[in-house]
């Protein structure tokens, strides 16, 4: 299988996609005996899961859920409750190299009542993919048209409050949309999340929950389909049938994160104190676990450095740990060979990330230009560029 191939198939199974191969003959592949079960692609509105934003992208999404700003929103909605001020900001993420697909993220905060008021919209499209149907399996089916393609999106609304000096709450609702322009599926989802400074060493505490919501079906066009009594089989009617395949409802991908930030130097608070006093140089550590209801248990550790917090760098490192599937082997049983999957885990390349930003005043407020870089393995790259201007 080629290297396009087996990223094209990859991507289906993640975007929620049932791609069948046909073929005249051939030897089926079983599971491994040996491996256990895994939830990765049995929820919808997988490209939730995608992080949004340069900053918390290079740091693997350790410490995202603590900055500020409009992609706090994705990150950690207590996170907004810090902000002062108006703020917008975008990003642009090129996914898995040369595939052409595209993930756009926009927000915009206000202060609201005592607190932080926040919209966000989000958009993932897959570009052109070459239509087949059962009429036309390879391709130019002359009434569907040649290419169809895959959109994902949600808009949201949140809100954020300081309840103490130490601690910030937030929440909000999204209302989440995919599918092919002939079937679609709708979703209502809750995010809620808290942030606490601790006051011990620069540490600080977060809390994340997201994508508490709906299930949903596919409907539209190509779900819904009329038989003529010519197609109906018993009893036949002397009309129309309008009828609908059945199609499975698909929950979403809810998950839960804890994050520890600490500040290592360069604040009165920070854990070696005394050291590059002043804020020339700070430096930050965090660690994230999440947690989610198709993957396993993933770790993230993310470190950032600011000089003068005007120009930053960043590393960030998150194991998966999901097994790979890497190839096949054949067992003889009564004669026959039968072929299983065999696993193995990424190397540590995998989910590796690095990143820097430029952070300049601009009008009383910042401006900030953040770019980071994804290791994906098979799936090649992940860039992302993000802009704010606010906080």
């Amino acid at each position: 299988m080629s290297r396009k191939a087996l990223i094209l198939s990859v991507l289906a199974l993640f975007l929620g996609f049932e791609v069948g191969f046909a073929q005249n003959e051939g030897t089926g592949l079983q599971p491994d005996p040996e491996a256990g079960n895994t939830r990765v692609g049995t929820r919808g509105a997988n490209f939730l899961e995608i992080g949004v934003g340069a900053r918390g992208m290079a740091l693997a999404g350790a410490g995202a859920a603590f900055k500020p700003g409009v992609h706090a929103m994705y990150w950690n909605p207590g996170a907004i409750a810090a902000g002062e001020g108006i703020g917008v900001g975008f990003s642009y993420s090129a996914l898995y190299a040369d595939l052409d697909i595209d993930y756009f993220y926009a927000g915009a905060l206000i202060p609201f009542l005592g607190g932080t008021l926040g919209v966000n919209w989000a958009s993932l499209s897959s570009g052109d993919i070459e239509r087949t149907t059962e009429a036309y399996p390879a391709g130019g089916d002359p009434v569907f048209g040649a290419f169809f393609s895959w959109r994902s999106s949600f808009v949201g609304a949140y809100y954020g409050r300081a309840i103490t000096d130490r601690l910030n709450l937030g929440g909000g609702i999204k209302f989440i949309t995919e599918g092919i322009i002939d079937a679609k599926v709708n979703y209502v989802a809750f995010d809620a999340g808290l942030t606490f400074r601790t006051g011990i060493y620069g540490i600080e505490l977060a809390a994340t929950a997201q994508n508490i919501g709906s299930g949903g079906e596919f409907k539209g066009s190509a779900v819904d389909r009329i038989l003529d009594s010519g197609e109906q089989v018993y009893p036949p009617l002397n009309r129309d049938l309008e009828i609908s395949f059945t199609t499975r409802t698909q929950e979403l991908p809810t998950l839960f994160r804890f994050t520890v930030n600490v500040d290592m130097l360069g604040r009165p608070e920070s854990l070696f104190q005394g050291v590059a006093a002043g804020e020339m140089h700070t430096l930050d550590f965090a660690v994230d676990l999440m947690d989610a209801v198709d993957s396993e248990l993933q770790t993230s550790l993310g470190i950032e450095y600011s000089f003068r917090q005007i120009a930053f760098l960043r590393v960030g490192k998150r194991f998966y740990n999901e097994a790979q599937r890497t190839g096949d082997i054949a067992a003889d049983v009564g004669g026959d060979p039968i072929f299983y999957r065999t696993d193995d885990f990424r190397d540590f390349a995998h989910g590796l990330s690095l990143g820097g930003g430029i952070q300049v005043p601009a009008l009383g407020r910042n401006v900030t230009f953040d770019y980071a870089y994804v290791d994906m393995g098979e799936l090649e790259n992940v860039q992302i560029f993000s802009f704010e201007f606010g906080l």
